[in-house]
């Protein structure tokens, strides 16, 4: 959901514009919608991890669930570490790509 709401952030300022009056307090500023792009960089490894999970029709072999435990768990550290530093997370090697519609595109394009 929060993967559409980014996607779809033009036409959501544009509808609470219009309806400022009743809607001024959801308006989100743009250091907001930049906190929610974040998030989502968070969050998709584990969106696809647990799909991954979900569409596996026989049991997990104990090698898959350490390789994704392993995966997230670097993940973690290396969003952690990107914060710290103050770098971007657009520098995470994943980063570039955001799920569209479900056809992957570079962070940036056709926003």
């Amino acid at each position: 959901m929060l993967q559409r709401c980014i996607y779809l952030k033009r036409p959501i300022r544009r509808y609470v514009n219009d309806l400022r009056d009743t809607f001024e307090q959801l308006m989100l500023i743009e250091r907001e919608w930049q906190q929610a792009e974040v998030l989502l960089l968070f969050l998709l490894p584990f969106q696809r991890c647990t799909s991954g999970f979900e569409s596996n029709n026989t049991t997990s072999e104990i090698d898959y669930v350490f390789f994704a435990y392993n995966t997230l768990y670097n993940h973690i550290d290396d969003v952690k570490d990107k914060l710290r530093s103050g770098s971007s997370l657009g520098e995470l090697p994943y980063a570039l790509f955001m799920l569209r519609d479900g056809h992957e595109t570079r962070r940036g394009e056709a926003s």
